[in-house]
């Protein structure tokens, strides 16, 4: 005969099991999905700092060589007769933009005739990349040393001095090359601007930068230790995010390899302490669950036991009465207690829904960020044939930063981010990328080029309308960049498309949109 318990003892396993497998199934969900979002995190932190610093060393080397080329249309320069009247003016830019190690003109044949602080003055550099390749047209070299010019500048650190050189061919007025001006640039701005870059929050997570050059791979800038050596790619145990710096404006760059990298130990740190803190709360509340349940089990079974020894004494014959409607109200209270336990599960789950809300949503604009703009992406992309994809970038937001502070910053991309949100409809999306970048999709019944481009004008319209901040107004513009997605093209092209797009708008002179057509749409249009 088979063996049976006690109603308690199967209701305390069944109530203890169920408790145990939600809590373990709602934390492991909790776990994993705040680990992803943590993951994502710290990749998108690195690759803006790449990005960021990418953007100010071409930023950089674009204003030294702008500051060379008006240099070189003076009138003094278009003679070179006055070298003591050229050396002043050497002196005096040198003076203004200290990283300027040396300043020079020669003459056709590479001979220096004026210089900073007469430094190499006289001396033959016709065969020096800096001379060679300026006489032939705006010349910008990579990082080296220079033997002769280290030897007559005075050096403020132990570490060997190294340069980047500029050069311009001089002309006179009728076009004939009358000589070189050349600059050699004191590596030393580059680390003042890492050290601008990066945050004392970032080197003490770990986080470190490498600029790398892309003729050799070896290490321009980065821990003293690693300056000089050959970088290795994909080291094992690191998140690794790169950009290139491949130039600003009418400068190409030279394509130098921004690597930020940070310790997985260290990246992964507050996502081993957010796990053990999801087991320790689920184990205290599955003891706590398990040990209630115990008790509950035994507190309803007594009417239950008492009305099965009232019925079985009635079934033996005697003539007693069936225990009063206290039992009822015990299974009543056993009915209150399953929708409290329901209720505390409904509360997880609206828990975990509003963390979702939180990973999905940005915090300044309210807009959604990157993981909701994909997760947005992947529940409409069944249910539509097509869309537009509008990729947004704000020209010169960075000026307000700068002049402003972040606190005008902020309220600049909240305010661009309610004209974007107000443009779309319930069903499309306005997201927030990251930075000042937004992007924009709409599901319209057709596909009508002359309604994408009329969209994409009332972007610009509206973002460069004046923003009221406290007694003043705040102006940016932006840079757009359109195409088209339908089937069977793939999403991953679409994006890629718009971006490309973007790029054009930028680089033509921004504030302005770039529609790009897939070879899809071209055969059709």
């Amino acid at each position: 005969m088979k063996k049976s318990y006690k109603f308690s003892t199967y209701l305390s396993i069944w109530i203890s099991v169920t408790v145990l497998v939600l809590s373990s199934a709602l934390s492991l969900g909790i776990s994993h999905y705040s680990t992803k979002a943590i993951q994502e995190n710290v990749r998108m932190i690195a690759g803006d700092i790449a990005q960021h610093m990418a953007y100010k060393m071409d930023e950089f080397m674009w204003s030294y060589s702008r500051k060379l080329a008006l240099l070189s249309a003076m009138p003094s320069m278009k003679t070179l007769e006055n070298s003591f009247e050229i050396e002043r003016q050497l002196n005096a830019l040198k003076s203004s933009f200290p990283y300027f190690a040396w300043i020079g003109v020669t003459d056709s044949n590479g001979v220096v005739i004026a210089s900073t602080d007469g430094v190499l003055r006289n001396d033959d550099i016709s065969d020096k990349p800096v001379f060679k390749s300026g006489i032939q047209g705006l010349f910008i070299g990579d990082v080296h040393e220079d033997v002769r010019l280290l030897s007559q500048l005075p050096n403020p650190s132990e570490a060997p001095m190294k340069f980047v050189d500029i050069s311009i061919p001089l002309t006179d007025d009728t076009g004939q090359t009358l000589g070189v001006l050349a600059a050699q640039l004191n590596w030393g701005w580059a680390h003042d601007m890492q050290n601008t870059v990066m945050t004392r929050r970032n080197k003490s997570s770990g986080i470190e930068m490498f600029v790398v050059s892309t003729s050799d791979q070896t290490v321009l800038l980065g821990p003293d230790n690693r300056i000089g050596t050959p970088f290795i790619l994909d080291r094992p145990g690191y998140i690794e995010e790169m950009a290139i710096a491949d130039g600003y404006l009418d400068y190409r760059g030279l394509d130098w390899r921004i690597y930020v990298r940070q310790p997985e130990a260290l990246a992964y740190q507050s996502v081993r302490e957010l796990q053990t803190m999801i087991l320790i709360i689920t184990l205290v509340l599955a003891a706590f669950f398990i040990l209630l349940s115990r008790l509950i089990s035994n507190f309803v079974s007594k009417p239950l036991a008492a009305l099965a020894s009232a019925l079985d004494r009635v079934r033996s014959g005697e003539a007693v009465g069936l225990p009063r409607s206290q039992s009822i109200r015990e299974v009543n209270m056993l009915s209150d207690t399953l929708y409290e336990l329901f209720d505390k599960l409904q509360l997880n789950k609206k828990t975990i829904g509003e963390l979702e809300i939180v990973a999905h949503t940005d915090s300044l604009t309210g807009l959604a960020n990157r993981a909701g703009f994909d997760s947005y992406l992947s529940q409409v992309s069944g249910h539509n044939a097509h869309f537009y994809v509008f990729s947004i970038d704000l020209d010169g937001f960075k000026h307000i930063n700068d002049i402003y502070g972040h606190a005008a910053g902020d309220f600049v991309l909240r305010e661009i981010a309610g004209r974007l949100k107000s443009m779309v409809k319930d069903h499309e999306m306005a997201a927030r990328i990251g930075g000042d970048e937004f992007m924009i999709l709409r599901f319209p019944r057709d596909l009508n080029i002359d309604a994408v481009e009329h969209f994409a004008e009332r972007i610009i319209k509206r973002v460069n309308r004046p923003i009221g901040y406290k007694d003043f107004s705040l102006v940016v513009g932006c840079s757009v960049g359109v195409s088209i997605w339908r089937v069977p093209m793939s999403f991953d092209e679409a994006f890629a498309l718009s971006d490309l797009a973007l790029y054009e708008s930028k680089a033509n002179g921004k504030n302005r949109y770039t529609l790009k057509l897939s070879p899809i749409e071209k055969d059709s249009s």
